[in-house]
């Protein structure tokens, strides 16, 4: 989806940089046909999102493991306080 935007507006953003020169100099630029919209590598995105959400899901895990040590340690807290 992303490499697909990329594509579809790759394009468009170079006519706005061209634009936006032309704005700012006054004057059409020269070599605009040159500008072009140079985009980063989606798939490196994807994998480091990837790469998140796996932590991210061993955390969770060790949360839920250790949920019932943690309920344990408020009983005695609680048993101490009385």
């Amino acid at each position: 989806r992303a490499e697909r935007r990329c594509r579809r507006f790759g394009g468009a953003w170079a006519d706005v940089m061209r634009l936006a020169l032309w704005v700012r100099d006054g004057e059409p630029p020269e070599r605009s046909r040159r500008i072009e919209c140079v985009w980063r590598d989606p798939e490196k995105a994807r994998r480091e999102i990837e790469k998140l959400r796996k932590e991210a899901a061993k955390y969770r895990t060790t949360a839920k493991e250790l949920e019932p040590l943690a309920q344990k340690a408020r009983e005695a807290e609680e048993a101490q306080k009385s």
